[in-house]
């Protein structure tokens, strides 16, 4: 049958969807819920083919990647496609090929003879008979409804659906504005059937039309093509469907970005090189924070910040040419900033099913939203604008370990025009509340053009753009978008651009390259906190907090400064662990009735070249407060180099006799900035604090727990330390251990020692369990009362363990498997998880493979640790013996 092709820029158009409420020739009625009408509890989605794009095989899609030799849509690729519906996912399985069409194969506005509804671009399928297209939703959905064009010259198309209950209930209507429907709707609503007459049909026509809705809830539906007919072509419209979920979440970056009261907003960018800055929105400050090494490429791009997890995934640009160019560029990168490392999430994103093109990763964009990186990739070739290729988002999904395990398209418009113009070349996007607003650039201003898409209802709205041929997308906290390139400008929603700031640097970064590379999601940097109990810290945007400073080196209290994502708020004001080391040794409260003062000494930096200011807070009445006349400032001058030490002094105190142990803050800023003793709690931009437990020399004591720290060791195993002061009254301390600080085991147990002073304790954990730790010790009395400390947390590399227990778990016996370097003999211990032997014998091992037998059935149930001792090293493993 003939089709008319319509100029591809039609692609382009904004689809205003009406709903019609007068159907003719209707010859069977809709259900009683339509398609855009939803149960409570679920949400309307829309896959909306204008804004999507079909993989095939012909054109650029079909040619061989040089780094492959492989096409690059391959067949797995076009056979099971994923797109986003909302925050649901629908798969399409088929063999079916779609019409070559050239420019506008695969999804096509070629069919318009269109239902109300379901208008715009369409797939154009080419079957064979008995062929099946399966369409398969991530999770089931209710109301789902399509419509399938052209149906005709005596072809019979079978629809049936299931989802968890079971089979489901097909609806059919026929729709037709040009005479009768040639179309008979079969009986069976378990097994639906569309036989069309003979006659054949014309682009225009839509006799040969049937809506298709599921009520569901419904997972499954297929499309079998019983009869094939004397023409095979028919087109699946746009799908919708009543998804299980609200709906994609606003101001999803508020809770972790949000800045404290008087702190910028940032975003994260670069100039085009290896650098990555986090940009102040408002006076365009850019401050260094890492750079990639650059063996991989030029220039970093596609930033997606993960706030929850605090990573930023991003790609390498101009990959080496000696490598193969960017075709063989098909790296996933990321940095993550709790450990300040870079890793390679995934070497090739291909194996997610996602095609890459003459680019490979490089030149896009990405953003981080809900839980997803969203993934721009170049369909054209960025120079002669010839590929009809689409550009695209593709939203990958990750497991909890943080290792991608899902693709879907998400969005794409064509990249060029075919005929060397660029249509939609990526500069950037950003995801706000659902929409995805991508801003198109080219080598001309006419070509730049900003897409907002809605991701839920699928609909989109296009608007010019600047008069600049390139620029990025920063987003901040509050949802502001902004364009920047040289400049920081506020973007108005509407394809204009507020007042331009320029971009600068900080004193200790390097300086800003024009132009800007990329930039990215909402941002906001660890600090320093104070971690006294939430008392002293009443409002939460409103902490005793210190961000990082160019004279971070020059300016702190003692000599490590440390930094956190939050406040760790700690019983004990132990939270920070061993970075407060301004104080040696604390004084302690007076507490018996008798006058005195109280004198604090501390240690400083302050190597500026200017006066600094120190704040002082004694919570001396114990109201959980730090008052106003509580605070002492003291001025500190500067020095040329090393520290020095600072007196304060609280003069005539009289605490009662039996005033409970408390708190001091120490806070130092620069000289530059206000610091009085109302200022116990707020945000600076530079300087440091420090929180302490104060003890009241007349409380009654059982355990006083004053530090706890927690370190991995080179040897893979973790030694906790920690000291305290307690009376007779104590008992000890339980020491715990989880890998999700839900469910914790006993490592061990230390009895207190030497009543009233301070002591140190020290405990090893020799078998740790690869990736996170927490520890966290139970302060227990005699009395039965026990309390919790602050949790630690320790990140243990991957272990290898040169020997191997099978089975593990054991019962009674087991065995021990061990490949020897040379004959020799070896002793084999079995130890609790507190580190004692239990068992010890001498065995021989001889070279190559060794099975020793394991006795365990005088054992406890529980873990134990399996130690192998050669002249050469220790091995050991890890062994749980069940009953």
């Amino acid at each position: 049958m003939k089709k008319i092709l319509l100029n591809p820029f039609i692609l382009f158009r904004n689809k205003f969807r009406i709903y019609s409420l007068v159907i003719l020739f209707i010859t069977i009625t809709l259900p009683s819920i339509s398609f855009s009408q939803c149960p409570g509890g679920y949400t309307s989605a829309t896959i909306n083919w204008d804004n999507l794009d079909y993989l095939h095989s012909f054109g650029v899609y079909g040619l061989n990647n040089i780094s492959t030799m492989q096409p690059n849509v391959t067949a797995a690729m076009r056979q099971t496609q994923k797109f986003t519906i909302g925050t649901n996912q629908l798969t399409i399985n088929t063999l079916m090929n779609v019409k070559n069409l050239a420019s506008l194969s695969g999804d096509v506005t070629s069919h318009t003879g269109d239902v109300p509804g379901f208008t715009g671009a369409d797939i154009d399928y080419i079957p064979t008979a008995g062929q099946t297209l399966t369409m398969t939703f991530l999770n089931e959905v209710q109301n789902a409804s399509f419509t399938l064009y052209d149906i005709d010259k005596s072809a019979v198309f079978t629809i049936t659906a299931s989802g968890a209950s079971g089979a489901q209930s097909v609806a059919a209507a026929t729709y037709a504005t040009s005479g009768a429907s040639i179309i008979t709707i079969g009986a069976n609503p378990l097994s639906r059937t569309l036989t069309a007459t003979s006659t054949g049909l014309s682009s225009p026509d839509n006799r040969g039309t049937a809506t298709i809705t599921v009520g569901g809830p419904v997972k499954t539906i297929i499309i079998t093509i019983t009869t094939l007919g004397t023409d095979a072509e028919f087109f699946l419209s746009d799908i919708t469907a009543c998804i299980a979920e609200a709906g994609f979440p606003t101001d999803y970056y508020k809770p972790y970005t949000e800045p404290f009261t008087g702190q910028p907003s940032y975003f994260l960018a670069n100039p085009q090189n290896l650098h990555v800055y986090m940009v102040n929105a408002n006076t365009g400050v850019a401050e260094y924070i890492f750079s990639d090494p650059g063996t991989t490429g030029t220039k970093m791009n596609a930033f997606a910040y993960d706030p929850v997890n605090k990573w930023l995934y991003y790609v390498m640009d101009n990959y080496p040419v000696a490598g193969g160019g960017p075709d063989f560029n098909k790296a996933l990168k990321k940095y993550d900033f709790n450990t300040e490392t870079i890793s390679t999430v995934l070497s090739d994103i291909t194996t997610l099913n996602i095609p890459t093109f003459e680019q490979g990763v490089e030149f896009a964009g990405a953003a981080f939203y809900n839980g997803s990186l969203y993934l721009g990739l170049e369909g054209t070739d960025g120079a002669f604008f010839t590929t009809n290729v689409e550009s695209f988002v593709w939203k990958i999904d990750f497991n909890a370990a943080g290792v991608p395990i899902n693709a879907a398209q998400a969005f794409a418009l064509p990249g060029d025009d075919g005929v060397g113009n660029p249509t939609h070349d990526w500069g950037d996007f950003a995801i706000k509340d659902g929409i995805m607003i991508t801003h198109a650039t080219g080598l001309t201003s006419g070509n730049n053009r900003y897409v907002h898409f809605n991701m839920q209802t699928g609909a989109s709205t296009t608007y010019a753009g600047n008069a600049e041929s390139a620029g990025q997308i920063g987003q901040t906290w509050d949802g502001a978008i902004y364009r920047v390139k040289n400049h920081v400008a506020i973007y108005n929603n509407n394809g204009t651009i507020g007042t331009q700031t320029l971009i600068t640097t900080t004193s200790c970064s390097p300086a800003w390259i024009p132009n800007a590379g990329d930039a990215s999601d909402p941002f906001k940097p660890k600090c320093d906190f104070g971690d006294a109990p939430a008392t002293y810290d009443p409002v939460a945007l409103s902490p005793a907090v210190h961000q990082k400073h160019c004279n971070n080196d020059l300016l702190r209290i003692g000599s490590a400064w440390d930094r956190e994502w939050s406040k760790n708020t700690s019983a004990d004001a132990s939270g920070d662990a061993s970075d407060e080391d301004g104080i040696t040794t604390v004084t302690l409260l007076n507490s018996n009735g008798v006058t005195y003062n109280h004198v604090q000494q501390i240690t400083v930096t302050n190597n500026t070249g200017s006066n600094a200011t120190l704040g002082a807070w004694l919570d001396y009445n114990v109201n959980g407060v730090f008052d106003i006349g509580e605070g002492r400032i003291i001025t500190v001058p500067s020095t040329f180099s090393g520290t020095q030490t600072v007196t304060v002094t609280w003069s005539s105190l009289n605490i009662p006799v039996g005033t409970a142990n408390t708190f001091l803050r120490v806070r130092l800023v620069s000289g530059s900035t206000a610091l009085t003793t109302s200022n116990a709690t707020g945000w600076y931009d530079d300087g440091e604090v420090e929180d302490y437990p104060v003890i009241s020399s007349n409380l009654p004591l059982n355990i006083n727990l004053i530090d706890f720290t927690a370190n991995a060791n080179t040897d893979k195993t973790v030694v906790l330390k920690w000291t305290a002061i307690s009376d007779d009254e104590s008992d000890g301390f339980e020491i715990q251990r989880s890998v999700d600080q839900n469910k914790w085991i006993t490592l061990g147990w230390k009895n207190t020692d030497k009543y009233n002073s301070l002591v140190n304790y020290e405990f090893t954990d020799q078998m740790p369990n690869t990736g996170t730790n927490y520890y966290r010790l139970k302060l227990v009395d005699k009395n039965g009362l026990s309390r919790f400390s602050n949790t630690k947390q320790v990140y243990i590399d991957v272990i290898k363990n040169s020997i191997t227990v099978l089975p593990n778990p054991l019962n009674n016996s087991g065995t021990l498997v061990i490949n020897g370097v040379n004959n020799t003999t070896a002793t084999l211990r079995i130890k609790n998880i507190s580190g004692q032997s239990i068992v010890s014998k001498n065995v021989i091992i001889n070279k190559g493979e060794n099975r020793i037998p394991l006795d365990v059935s005088m054992l406890q149930p529980g873990i134990y640790i399996v130690e192998l001792t050669t002249n050469e090293k220790v091995h050991a493993n890890k062994i749980s013996v069940i009953r």
